[in-house]
C-alpha cells in the first residue's frame, strides 16, 4: 500500500542493551516505511544510550530523547509529547514486531476510519512461545452503536466472559495496538509509583471513552518477552496492595465521572477480584522468598478489605474448575490451599 500517512512508533527504553537491537530491527525493517521511531531512554545504566546513539546514525527516522529515570509512563507521555504521525505505536524495548504490522494496520485503520486497531500477541519465552488471542472471532469491528461494549471490557470482565478468565486483561495493553493520535494526546499515562502495574489498563480505560470505531484483526503481529528477568513483573511487590488499591478507585472515579452504567460496575468488580490472581501469580514466581514466607503474604493479601467485599459479589457461574475453587480458597481465606492451587495454575501457564 502507499505509505502516505506518517505512523510515530513510541518506544520507552531503560536498561535494554540486550534486546534493544532486536527491538529497532523489527520497527526498521516494517514493510510500512512512513514512520517515525521515537525512543525514550528513561535514565538507563547500561549500554543502551550507546545502541541509540549507534542507530541514530544509521537511520534518519529514528530520534532519541534522554531524560532521568522517571519510568514508563513518564517516558511514553514524553514520547507523545514528541510525536508527528496520524496514527501512533507504543513498542516496548525488549519486544518486536512482524514486519508487516503496521502495514496492516494502517489499511485496516484507514479503510474503516478506525480510531484503534488491535490484534493478538505472542508470549515469548525461552525456546518455546504461547499466541494469545483477544477473542475468538477472526475479525471484530466496532461501530459506535457497540462500542461501548470493547471500553466496558478495558474495566473488566462480565457474564460469559468469565468462563475464559484469562483474557482478562489480554485486550487492555497500549502495546499490540495502533491508536489514531488524536486519542493518545488527549490522555497521561499515570506513574506507575502511584497504580503500580497496571497503568495500560486505566491509561486505556480513559481513552476509549473518546474511541467511536474500532476494528480487531487476528493477525499475531506483537511479540511480547516473557524471558526477561529483570522485568519488575518478576519479583514480588508488596507495594502493589495499596497502589492497585488506588488504580481501582482512580477507575471508580472515571466511571462516575462518565455516568456509566451498572455493567461496568460489575466490570470493575470483577477486576478487583481478578487482581488476588496477579498479586498471587507475581507472588509465587518469586525464587528469594519460601514458601512459608508466600502463604503468610498471601495471609496479608486475603485480609485485605476492599478484596473481600469484591469476592463476595463475584458470580462463580461461568469461571473454569480450577479458578472456581481458586476463588473458593481465596473467599474463605484458605491461604495454603490457595497457594498450592497458584502453584499449579503458574505451571499451566507454561512458566
Amino acid at each position: 500500500m502507499s505509505n502516505y500517512v506518517l505512523v510515530s512508533i513510541i518506544i520507552p527504553v531503560y536498561n535494554a542493551e540486550e534486546y534493544l537491537p532486536k527491538c529497532i530491527d523489527s520497527i526498521r525493517s516494517q514493510t510500512y516505511e512512513n514512520i517515525e521511531i521515537i525512543c525514550i531512554n528513561d535514565g538507563s545504566e547500561d549500554k543502551s544510550q550507546v545502541i541509540l546513539e549507534r542507530y541514530l546514525k544509521l537511520d534518519s527516522r529514528i530520534k532519541v530523547f534522554t531524560q532521568e529515570n522517571r519510568g514508563v509512563s513518564s517516558a511514553r507521555n514524553l514520547g507523545i509529547s514528541k510525536m508527528r504521525g496520524k496514527y501512533v505505536m507504543f513498542v516496548d524495548s525488549d519486544d518486536w514486531l512482524d514486519k508487516n504490522a503496521c502495514e496492516r494496520a494502517v489499511s485496516e485503520a484507514e479503510q474503516y476510519s478506525a480510531d484503534v486497531v488491535l490484534w493478538p500477541y505472542k508470549r515469548e519465552y525461552s525456546g518455546t512461545c504461547k499466541e494469545t488471542y483477544l477473542f475468538e472471532e477472526n475479525k471484530i469491528i466496532w461501530t459506535e452503536d457497540r462500542i461501548s461494549e470493547l471500553h466496558r471490557r478495558m474495566v473488566g470482565l462480565v457474564g460469559k466472559e468469565l468462563a475464559e478468565p484469562h483474557r482478562g486483561d489480554a485486550a487492555a495493553t497500549v502495546w499490540g495496538k495502533l491508536y489514531k493520535s488524536t486519542i493518545v494526546q488527549r490522555v497521561q499515562f499515570v506513574d506507575t509509583n502511584e497504580i503500580g502495574t497496571a497503568e495500560d489498563s486505566l491509561y486505556n480505560i480513559i481513552a476509549f471513552d473518546t474511541v467511536r470505531r474500532a476494528v480487531y484483526i487476528s493477525n499475531v503481529f506483537y511479540h511480547y518477552r516473557k524471558n526477561n528477568k529483570t522485568s519488575m513483573t518478576h519479583s514480588y511487590k508488596r507495594e502493589l496492595i495499596m497502589q492497585w488499591k488506588q488504580l481501582y478507585y482512580l477507575i471508580w472515579q472515571h466511571l462516575r465521572e462518565m455516568n456509566a452504567s451498572s455493567i461496568y460496575y460489575e466490570a470493575l468488580n470483577n477486576r478487583i477480584c481478578s487482581g488476588i490472581m496477579g498479586l498471587g501469580l507475581n507472588l509465587v514466581e518469586d525464587n528469594n522468598m519460601t514458601a512459608r514466607k508466600k502463604i503468610q503474604e498471601l495471609r496479608k493479601i486475603l485480609s485485605v478489605s476492599y478484596y473481600d467485599r469484591a469476592l463476595k459479589k463475584l458470580p462463580f457461574t461461568y469461571l473454569p474448575i480450577h479458578w472456581k475453587v481458586f476463588y473458593f480458597c481465596s473467599k474463605y481465606k484458605m491461604a495454603i490451599s490457595l497457594y498450592l492451587v497458584l502453584c499449579i495454575m503458574n505451571c499451566m501457564r507454561g512458566r
